[in-house]
């Protein structure tokens, strides 16, 4: 008996001890699996296996391949930007992580709003290696380039490419490095122009290659304040060293590029300034342009030519400029090269609120009784390239988008034929900053 219970306790142990071996051996294996791993070397056995970046390139393979579905339907919300090009509007939507488009109201059938870009990811293989992804998080500018479609890109600081025809994604431009909570776009001949808000710079890419940013000017960067609600100064982060160095370039939002003669015009609401550049020259033409209007953000340019559409006692010989009072809910013209030293310098507005539910071409007259209630908050202004006399007006408090025929027979009656119901939000601009910029900062905190 004792005998047996002897073999039984040794057999108990054996097994213990055969056990610790077999979970040592595997340790063993996995140290070795990690240690290769960390060498960027694979077992034989995982040979076969596809990497991390293996598997993202046959995803976007397969991506590549599969045909774009048609795009989807959406209703108009929060619009900061607006564009018109080939007979189609674009209009950005900061809230909802998406671009929308529609055909123009000019043109004939229905207009819906359908997705042009959502959040993503979007990503795409490069011809030189490798696959560059990137989200849309906060789009605002928009601008046309041949058949490619810019989008500022407010959260992850880069601007996204994308077929005018297929809606694929084509490249990033730009980076944290680069780029500080982009806002507004313009294209001058083969640059891109970008409007960096919080670090008040202006930047240009050359589309024609693949070279890095060049900052054309630079102004005092601007923080928020959390507790306070507002902006504030942030000049000590600022190298006044910089070329083309601008104490008037405070917070830049929208771009308008002139392309005859090569000048760009920046607004930024928060500085109450309109600013008109040449950015070839690195030169400050004028910065009195925002004075006559508060709360100065969305701008359109009326060349000389088709100045008499609007038939008022300004100029007939220059060219005129529509500037949006985020403000005072209304849309001014003013003359964009009348001299600073002359009493000339006036806006007038365009009487976009005198709208009255009696006139006749109006199509739906229940809602220019409410123009008043929709007219809030305009962000952004389009001329349409194939008529001039169209304009479009984006309101980001009521969440609409208004066309408005400038050349009807009263030029301060002006006919609203078409608008895109209200969304109920009554988000301002600067609620929408410091949203933003709080979801940014988690998400950096978060190391994400």
């Amino acid at each position: 008996q004792e005998f047996q219970g002897y073999v039984r306790n040794f057999s108990a142990k054996k097994k213990i001890m055969m056990g610790l071996r077999y979970s040592s051996s595997l340790l063993r294996i996995l140290v070795l699996c990690l240690f290769l791993f960390a060498l960027g070397q694979r077992p034989y056995w995982l040979e076969n296996t596809p990497s991390a970046e293996e598997r993202i390139m046959m995803r976007v393979l397969q991506h590549e391949q599969i045909k774009q579905p048609p795009a989807a339907s959406a209703r108009l919300s929060n619009p900061t930007e607006v564009l018109v090009s080939s007979g189609k509007i674009y209009a950005s939507e900061f809230r909802q992580n998406r671009v929308v488009f529609a055909k123009t109201a000019t043109r004939e059938g229905r207009h819906e709003w359908r997705v042009f870009a959502d959040r993503g990811p979007h990503c795409r293989r490069q011809k030189q290696g490798g696959v560059d992804c990137a989200i849309l998080d906060g789009p605002w500018g928009l601008a046309c380039y041949e058949k490619i479609l810019f989008i500022a890109s407010f959260g992850s600081d880069q601007v996204l490419a994308f077929s005018k025809k297929s809606r694929r994604f084509l490249y990033s431009l730009g980076s944290s490095e680069d780029l500080d909570s982009p806002e507004g776009l313009a294209i001058i001949d083969t640059t891109l122009y970008v409007a960096s808000f919080l670090d008040s710079r202006i930047v240009a890419f050359d589309l024609t290659e693949n070279s890095s940013s060049r900052t054309i000017f630079s102004g005092d960067p601007i923080d928020i304040d959390y507790n306070a609600g507002i902006f504030i100064s942030a000049s000590s982060r600022q190298k006044k060293q910089d070329n083309n160095y601008l104490p008037q370039l405070r917070g830049p939002e929208q771009l308008l590029a002139i392309q005859t003669p090569k000048y760009l015009l920046v607004s930024s609401l928060h500085n109450d300034s309109v600013l008109l550049l040449d950015p070839i020259a690195g030169a400050l033409l004028r910065a009195d342009l925002g004075n006559v209007v508060d709360g100065s953000l969305g701008m359109a340019h009326v060349p000389s030519h088709a100045a008499h559409l609007f038939r008022y006692d300004i100029s007939q010989q220059n060219d005129l400029l529509l500037l949006a009072s985020y403000r005072d809910d209304d849309v001014f013209v003013l003359d964009l090269y009348a001299d600073p030293l002359e009493p000339g310098l006036a806006a007038t507005s365009l009487g976009l609120l005198t709208t009255t539910a009696d006139d006749r071409h109006i199509a739906n007259p229940s809602a220019a009784n409410s123009l008043h209630r929709i007219l809030r908050g305009p962000a952004a202004l389009a001329l349409d390239p194939a008529n001039p006399a169209s304009l479009y007006v984006a309101c980001y408090e009521s969440g609409s988008l208004l066309f408005f025929n400038l050349s009807s027979s009263s030029p301060h009656q002006h006919v609203m034929i078409e608008s895109v119901s209200s969304s109920g939000s009554t988000t301002t601009i600067k609620n929408r900053h410091e949203d933003a910029k709080k979801e940014k900062r988690r998400l950096i905190n978060e190391d994400l």
